[in-house]
């Protein structure tokens, strides 16, 4: 019979070894060829079964009947390890195998790959000790040592759920190599993931609504998690991100709880919230602005709608909310959940927003009788409704806003921010007065109107339900008019009549001149007709010593010229 010829062979010819044919006579022990497999035989002739027989540097496994054994899995005698040999018969060392069903032979062995050490035994687990360090990189190995990929949990054993995400802690890729200090896109495993029904508690979001699925595993192996009541903030490189009690890494707002709502009052959270951007890659935007809409459990109609706002967050990535803000050395106002809010703003003092009310929601005369929610309790302030922008603090005495019914000047303060004449009492400024930052002016085509005053009122008193304490004319430009004994033209052809800078009363302009005179002690204002020629030029209007501020004659006043009364 034709003898193979193999490196073995030659190895055996080069140094001597017995190759007599076998079953012969008494011989020395060593490697023979039957047919096409070699065997060992004893002194005696007897074929070797189911030992080692090393051949140079190398062992070889002779099974059951004699032959050596070719790419298969060779138990050992103990301690539940086995070894390999590959298609030369060769025992493997340091390297890693894939066994099937053909190559496991009598074991009853998974397929997979397995790795054998430098003794050829196999790696497997023992106790907890499931990572094994080889050629630099960790893997996972079950009992029998088979490689393990995928998400592991934290016994070391592969998850098979339909989220296997949830309880894996480890993840090791098609190589088996654990995912350490590194990021795993699960959207783009061989998997084939598309999503998961299941809800972030940490997020308030379902993953179906995620376009990617990132987890972020540490030097151990383990994926960063949080718990359903808090994130898990991490600082990787030079950004920091957050990760969800599943260990997913947030694309959106992290949840936050709001107070329950009352009727008529704005939603507000019960805790800071944050956005790790996913436009950015989920890092947390630190001191930037945000144009976002709000999470679904903040603002549903607005989630819905896709109505975005302007958000901003501080230093430590947390989001301005229920506060006046400087930023930029320019002043900004937040809502509740922390939305910029524009516009006519109410705030409680800097940190307790009120309301909210675009400019063209309301008339002048919704200022002047403080018919706004919230106005009589809260500060007026005015934010540029220049969303896109700017929407600033707005400060100045002569601020020109459009309001439904027309365009009207308004003053807040430089200062404080603080309309002039807030939660409805007056406030005298540069000599005009304001009631809710509308500055009372009269109409052009009147020329004059009259305020009726109304100052130092308690808090715990409705301004509504006190008379003024005195009148006094304005002009167009909403100033004082101010005159000890003096009479003004308006536009509806009469006369406004001051005494000590107070309004007086009027007087019809029938032709005849109004003026001040002592007429034989009787001191006050009088008509006077040059042009008469019986009796007395001069006719009574009204007397000093008859004037009463708090009650003067307003009855020729047209409505238009009763600026708040």
């Amino acid at each position: 019979m034709k003898r193979k010829t193999t490196a073995l062979a030659a190895f055996m010819v080069a140094t001597g070894v017995a190759t007599g044919a076998f079953g012969g006579t008494a011989q020395a022990a060593g490697w023979e060829m039957s047919g096409d497999e070699w065997m060992w035989t004893s002194e005696t002739g007897q074929a070797v079964t189911e030992e080692w027989r090393k051949s140079g540097d190398d062992w070889y496994y002779l099974d059951q009947t004699g032959k050596m054994a070719k790419d298969k899995v060779v138990p050992a005698e103990y301690g539940g390890y086995f070894y390999y040999v590959d298609q030369e018969g060769k025992m493997v060392h340091d390297t890693w195998i894939m066994i099937n069903s053909e190559t496991a032979g009598t074991e009853q062995l998974e397929e997979g790959w397995y790795y054998f050490g430098a003794d050829g035994k196999n790696y497997c687990r023992k106790g907890n000790n499931f990572k094994k360090k080889i050629d630099g990189s960790y893997y996972i190995l079950d009992e029998n040592g088979r490689m393990l990929t995928g998400w592991i949990d934290s016994d070391g054993n592969e998850v098979d759920d339909t989220d296997p995400f949830v309880s894996g802690v480890y993840y090791a890729g098609e190589d088996g190599r654990l995912l350490m200090e590194s990021w795993l896109n699960y959207y783009n495993t061989s998997y084939g993931f598309q999503g998961s029904d299941l809800e972030s508690k940490a997020a308030g979001r379902t993953y179906s609504e995620y376009e990617e699925m990132w987890f972020y595993f540490d030097k151990n192996g383990k994926k960063l998690r949080g718990t359903e009541e808090k994130l898990k903030e991490e600082e990787i490189g030079e950004n920091e991100y957050g990760f969800d009690e599943n260990g997913v890494m947030l694309l959106w707002w992290s949840a936050v709880d709001k107070e329950p709502q009352e009727e008529n009052r704005p939603v507000r959270s019960e805790s800071d919230s944050r956005f790790f951007s996913g436009y950015d890659g989920g890092i947390l935007l630190k001191n930037k602005w945000v144009w976002m809409y709000p999470a679904e459990n903040l603002d549903a109609e607005e989630y819905q709608d896709g109505e975005y706002s302007w958000w901003r967050t501080d230093e430590k990535g947390k989001v301005y909310r229920d506060t006046i803000q400087e930023i930029d050395g320019k002043q900004y106002a937040f809502d509740g959940i922390g939305r910029m809010q524009t516009g006519f703003v109410l705030f409680q003092g800097h940190s307790h927003f009120v309301a909210q009310y675009d400019v063209d929601s309301w008339t002048s005369d919704d200022f002047i009788n403080g018919e706004l929610y919230g106005i009589d309790k809260a500060d007026l302030y005015l934010f540029s409704s220049n969303e896109l922008n700017d929407g600033s603090l707005q400060t100045g005495s002569n601020l020109q806003v459009e309001l439904a019914d027309g365009v009207y000047t308004f003053g807040f303060s430089e200062v404080t921010g603080k309309a002039y004449g807030s939660k409805n009492r007056m406030q005298r400024k540069n000599d005009s007065w304001y009631i809710n930052g509308l500055r009372l002016e009269a109409e052009d085509s009147f020329k004059y109107g009259v305020v009726g005053v109304k100052t130092d009122i308690p808090d715990n008193v409705d301004p509504q339900t006190v008379e003024p304490e005195y009148y006094q004319v304005v002009d167009s430009n909403g100033k004082i008019v101010k005159g000890n004994e003096k009479a003004v033209k308006d536009g509806d052809e009469r006369y406004l009549l001051l005494i000590n800078n107070k309004f007086a009363g009027c007087a019809d302009n029938d032709g005849r001149k109004v003026v001040w005179k002592n007429l034989n002690g009787a001191e006050g204002f009088y008509y006077y007709d040059k042009d008469k020629t019986e009796g007395s030029q001069y006719e009574v209007i009204l007397l000093k010593e008859d004037f009463d501020m708090t009650n003067p004659d307003l009855e020729m006043l047209t409505i238009e010229e009763k600026l708040n009364f």
